[in-house]
């Protein structure tokens, strides 16, 4: 009896042993099904050293490798290893700490190649390699909690190889931080990502990708995708103080953007180029950016929506379309102290469409000078702008709660003089009836030559 109840509590302990993973303790956690965050936990899997003084562990990393069964740990002491090493077995690389547990590729090809399916490494700093830190071949492995710096590319997935997580590692001072080429279904979460050349996280014809909650700072492009990359999602980025560009498409259909906050960056925060459509661009602030928030070339069929576009300088524009742009819909945004001009819009009239219709209404916009009798919370003139563009039913109060600092717009005179008018014509209820009937007639003016009016009329 005894040893049948024995044999029932190995057969258990064995299915746990399978099915629970190990854990890094990341920050992020992986709830996609289709990757299996590790392979630890098999009765027969072995732990191998390598460094340290213990007896019979190994003085290099590939040896321990190349003796290491599937499932096996190497755990790696503290130490600069001067190596280039392939991983090909299953198995979890463990650094002891990764300030202090080094592999050097001595700026040799690459520094660590995987090129089988399930390898997770962690806890390492990984530099020196003269193309890739680490180029990953395979699938479903995992690349965590390391350093990666002072390489060519920091980590790239190169070909058909799909459901790789790379979580919460710091990678900085490479050419070029994170490439994913050819890849499809993989995870980039959690990263800090500084100071590449070229760009933070580079997308070439990969598709359903998940890139979230990265800070990526001090590169040439924030994030690329282009080459026919698509439906991916960039969801919770914070993308600040790039050399070039925040965001950077072209020839990327599909992908949806939303909840990225993308500011401080030298030139424009988001460039939707060339053959770029069906793209989203939803609740993102796009903040103090230099020459254009948004910029859209030939680009159709884009949805830009809920985003808080604000303090675009010097001479900035909120979001500039090209003549090319077409059935692009742009409403419920915020243009706050954008210092030129909130939009200009360059294709033919009715190309673009600068509302949702009513009651759903159009954008917010800081330097509308309309009045809302019926208190529907939309103006009740159209907002005109460049070259005859209209928003028909502008917002006069920002949606949603984006960060939107109202009393700064305050600073700018035609802020200014409208809340002036307000004040005027609230102690005349009966002169802003009049007033209304009277302006409707003149709403083919631009906006700014309709409050001169008023105000060259005495006001």
């Amino acid at each position: 009896m005894n040893k049948r109840i024995l044999s029932i509590g190995l057969a258990i302990l064995m299915i746990f042993s399978i099915s629970i993973p190990i854990s890094f303790g990341t920050k992020v956690e992986l709830k996609n099904n289709n990757i299996n965050p590790s392979f630890s936990g098999f009765i027969n899997s072995n732990t191998l050293y390598v460094g340290g003084d213990g007896p019979g562990n190994y003085t290099k990393i590939q040896d321990a490798i190349n003796d290491a069964n599937f499932g096996d740990t190497v755990f790696v002491f503290n130490g600069t290893y001067y190596e280039n090493i392939v991983v090909n077995k299953s198995i979890n690389l463990i650094g002891e700490n990764k300030n202090i547990t080094v592999i050097d590729g001595s700026n040799i090809v690459d520094t660590v190649n995987i090129n089988i399916d399930r390898v997770s490494i962690s806890e390492f700093t990984i530099q020196h390699g003269n193309e890739k830190a680490i180029i990953i071949n395979s699938r479903d492995n995992i690349i965590k909690n390391n350093i990666i710096t002072l390489n060519g590319y920091g980590i790239s997935i190169e070909g058909d190889f799909h459901n790789n997580s790379i979580i919460n590692n710091n990678i900085s001072f490479n050419y070029l931080g994170i490439q994913i080429f050819k890849s499809s279904y993989n995870i980039i979460s959690g990263n800090i990502i500084t100071s590449h050349e070229n760009c933070g996280i580079f997308l070439g014809e990969s598709k359903y990708n998940n890139i979230s909650s990265n800070n990526i700072s001090k590169c040439g492009i924030g994030i690329k995708s282009q080459w026919d990359s698509g439906y991916n999602i960039f969801f919770n980025n914070d993308i600040w103080m790039n050399n070039d560009r925040g965001i950077y498409c072209i020839r990327a259909n599909f992908n949806n953007f939303t909840n990225n906050s993308i500011r401080l960056n030298k030139y424009h925060g988001i460039d939707v180029l060339d053959w770029c459509y069906n793209n989203t661009f939803k609740g993102n602030i796009i903040d103090s950016n230099t020459y254009i928030g948004i910029d859209l070339g030939y680009a159709y069929n884009n949805i830009i929506i809920e985003n808080s576009i604000t303090n675009t300088t010097p001479e900035g524009v909120g979001i500039d379309i090209s003549y090319k742009a077409k059935n692009n819909y742009i409403y419920h945004n915020n243009f706050v102290l954008n210092s030129y001009a909130n939009a200009v819009d360059r294709s033919p009239t009715g190309d673009n469409f600068w509302d949702d219709g009513y009651p759903s209404g159009g954008n917010y916009w800081d330097d509308y000078f309309g009045i809302d009798l019926n208190r529907d919370g939309i103006g009740d003139w159209p907002y005109l702008f460049h070259l005859g563009k209209v928003d028909h039913f502008p917002l006069m109060k920002p949606f949603g709660k984006k960060s939107v600092d109202i009393k700064s717009a305050e600073d700018i005179i035609p802020r200014f003089k409208q809340n002036v008018f307000f004040k005027f014509l609230e102690m005349f209820p009966m002169l802003e009836k009049l007033l209304q009937i009277s302006i409707l007639p003149l709403l083919t003016l631009k906006q700014n030559q309709l409050i001169s009016a008023i105000f060259s009329a005495g006001f």
